[in-house]
């Protein structure tokens, strides 16, 4: 099959087009990912806060200390 110039140009768009497309679903499912990553991250924090306010209260000898 022979291509002449203006078929090869056609295909170089179709195919950068659909490079940009995918750059493009790339970049949103880059920023769900690190709003993913940022709600773990604040989750995390609070419940280590939460615990290590439960082993200091057991330190201080509150409710929970044996």
């Amino acid at each position: 099959m022979k291509f002449n110039q203006s078929d090869l140009l056609m295909l170089i768009a179709e195919q950068a087009e659909k490079i940009l497309s995918l750059e493009s679903e790339m970049k949103e499912v880059q920023k769900s990912a690190d709003s993913w990553k940022s709600l773990w991250y604040d989750a995390y924090h609070q419940e280590a806060a939460a615990l290590q306010a439960e082993v200091e209260k057991v330190k201080d000898g509150g409710e929970d200390a044996e």
